[in-house]
């Protein structure tokens, strides 16, 4: 983890000197998993003469790079596994003490269809970004069902027909935005994640009637910009746009220029 790249790394690059420092000496005595066991003695003691860290440092970490284990006597370091392993494979022998790790901090699945207990933890914290993908996951074995479900109800929802009475650009729009649906609906890796992105046929139809009626009130450019944000953005929902003198999305503000 230690090399040139890791300087320009936002989330390092915005730490104090002091703070890179001892991120660095925790991965130093983190294990396989990235968790480090709160030894301030052990840890002021790799960290040289000087040094004297506390919990209030662990703060100034921020959670993207670590968070306290429940019970506050370790902490994860949230891109670790990340940056070590990138993917993580059962069948590769150099994870297996990786796996080890893990099932030492979290635990084990208990069927074949159950979530990562590390991936519903990096999940629930919102971290679910710095966590490691799954081989056999990203290959699509053993589906589980809720993402069966997923892909069939996002497949049936881009069906739904927009009418074509709407503005062109708005049509445009729409398509681009029920295609961005399904997109995120399917990259969907855990239930949690599942859940936030299910779409279906008749939220489909409520995206159109919002739409319709954004519309009544504001102009089409405005609308269209707002679908366009909202993929830029990665929000599963659609405001209404804000009103500003700078922007003339109102109506009626254009009917006050006449």
């Amino acid at each position: 983890m230690l090399d040139a790249n890791r300087w320009r790394d936002q989330d390092f690059a915005c730490l104090s000197f002091r703070h890179r420092a001892f991120l660095i000496v925790l991965e130093c005595l983190a294990d396989k998993a990235g968790v480090v066991d709160w030894e301030l003695e052990k840890i002021n003691d790799v960290a040289g003469d000087g040094a004297d860290f506390s919990r209030v440092d662990v703060k100034q970490l921020g959670s993207d790079n670590a968070i306290w284990m429940p019970g506050g006597t370790a902490i994860l370091l949230s891109q670790f596994m990340q940056k070590q392993y990138g993917v993580l494979s059962r069948h590769c022998p150099a994870h297996k003490q990786v796996w080890h790790a893990i099932v030492k901090w979290w635990g084990a699945p208990t069927h074949p269809h159950e979530q990562e207990p590390f991936i519903a933890f990096f999940s629930e914290r919102q971290i679910f970004r710095h966590a490691p993908k799954i081989k056999d996951e990203d290959q699509g074995l053993d589906e589980p069902p809720w993402k069966t479900q997923l892909k069939a109800e996002a497949t049936a929802a881009k069906k739904v027909e927009i009418p074509t009475s709407l503005p062109m650009c708005i049509v445009e729009a729409l398509q681009d935005c029920f295609d961005w649906r399904v997109r995120m609906a399917l990259r969907s890796r855990i239930r949690t994640e599942g859940d936030k992105w299910a779409w279906t046929p008749e939220q489909a139809e409520q995206d159109i009637k919002q739409v319709q009626s954004m519309l009544r009130k504001f102009t089409s450019e405005s609308v269209e910009v707002q679908l366009r944000n909202m993929i830029r953005s990665n929000k599963p929902y659609l405001n209404n746009p804000q009103l500003y003198d700078s922007n003339l999305l109102s109506r009626q503000k254009a009917d006050d220029y006449e």
